[in-house]
């Protein structure tokens, strides 16, 4: 019996220590498809593997409410209110960590800042520039490093594919995806009235 539980400590230990030294990187976010529904369903490329991020709904909602799989992390991220202002405050739940997301303004320029925390970490999440263009750079960062993310095309498709240069290997991949999600939902969101 101690023969058993001790080499089940030993198990329990390596599996841990391993899943905790994985780190994952992104590389990219792209819809899947193209047309005025492009927006709800996308590839996401992390270090060797892939996943996906899709709406859970249809119709003028859908926009509220997605699935994320990324194979090695799964979760969502929703709305936490209703109305003209449901997409400043945002829920997500990963396998890895469970968070918020919020604007840390208010007002017709809200989208360009952002805090994405889950009670252990804060990232913080910037559009690098201003003007019309602003929403094609963004910064995620803390003190652990940061994430580049920037649109691939220019004009009114461009934010249907995203660069990403992740600089922060050893932050939860879920609280990642989180940050990355609100840059690609704010470029997106964005670009509504051309649409």
């Amino acid at each position: 019996m101690k023969k058993f539980l001790l080499i089940y400590i030993v198990l329990t230990i390596l599996l841990i220590s391993d899943s905790f030294s994985q780190t994952y990187t992104f590389n990219r976010i792209s819809a899947q498809y193209s047309g005025k529904d492009a927006w709800k369903s996308w590839w996401i490329d992390i270090g060797s593997t892939s996943g996906t991020m899709k709406t859970v709904f249809s119709g003028n909602d859908a926009w509220s409410e997605w699935d994320i799989n990324l194979q090695i992390n799964e979760g969502t991220i929703r709305t936490m209110f209703a109305g003209e202002n449901a997409w400043t405050y945002w829920q997500f739940t990963f396998n890895d960590c469970t968070g918020y997301i919020k604007t840390v303004y208010t007002g017709d320029n809200a989208w360009k800042e952002w805090e994405v925390y889950d009670g252990y970490s804060t990232l913080k999440v910037t559009t690098l520039y201003s003007g019309e263009n602003a929403w094609k750079y963004w910064k995620i960062y803390n003190y652990n490093g940061n994430i580049n993310v920037s649109a691939t095309y220019s004009g009114e498709n461009a934010w249907t594919s995203w660069s990403i240069n992740d600089y922060l290997p050893g932050e939860k991949t879920g609280l990642k995806m989180a940050a990355i999600f609100i840059c690609v939902i704010s470029g997106w969101m964005q670009n509504l009235p051309a649409k």
